[in-house]
């Protein structure tokens, strides 16, 4: 499985195009194409959703989060997260990310979350577009190491279609909002 930051939800969900990452949008959609074409979850932690959901209308609030919760598995941020991410905590690579980055410490303190959340459902991939996830040290917190990525970049399209015939595209398949990320019988 793998988890997602809140980048890939504003690009490939909301389609929201950012001046930094203008290929932003179609590195999104096209990662999530890939993996909603495999047995893989998605996963989007609890804290990225209330990232994702912050400034929005309650009845904006209500039908993004019914979209999401089809489209990819909401993993909540549990004790064992709580443990986790307060095992990842080091003051000084907190400092050191703090100094050579825009990114503010409240901000930071939920990427300790996301990634105790992927590392706590054993996902093989964070991808993210906030580089400094990247340095928190994992080892001697978990044996499980979450690889942390930035979105993989665009590659041409083959010629030949890229799933097997009678499989669902991308969309909304069924419902797994919680529950097991690994059940994927109702997808």
């Amino acid at each position: 499985m793998i988890v997602v930051d809140t980048h890939v939800l504003a690009w490939g969900v909301q389609k929201e195009h950012d001046p930094k990452c203008p290929d932003g949008v179609d590195r999104a959609l096209q990662l999530i194409k890939a993996y909603s074409n495999t047995k893989q979850p998605i996963v989007v932690p609890a804290i990225v959703l209330a990232e994702y959901l912050a400034g929005q209308c309650l009845d904006r609030s209500r039908s993004i989060h019914d979209i999401l919760g089809k489209a990819f598995f909401i993993a909540p941020f549990d004790t064992q997260c709580a443990d986790i991410a307060g095992a990842l905590y080091d003051k000084r690579t907190a400092d050191s990310i703090l100094a050579g980055n825009a990114v503010s410490r409240v901000a930071l303190k939920d990427d300790y979350k996301i990634l105790a959340t992927a590392i706590a459902l054993k996902a093989s991939h964070l991808y993210t577009h906030d580089n400094w996830i990247g340095k928190i040290e994992q080892r001697g917190v978990s044996k499980h190491i979450v690889k942390v990525m930035e979105l993989p970049p665009l590659r041409t399209p083959d010629p030949e279609p890229e799933m097997a015939a009678g499989q669902p595209t991308f969309g909304i398949q069924g419902s797994l909002p919680f529950g097991d990320p690994d059940d994927r019988t109702s997808r």
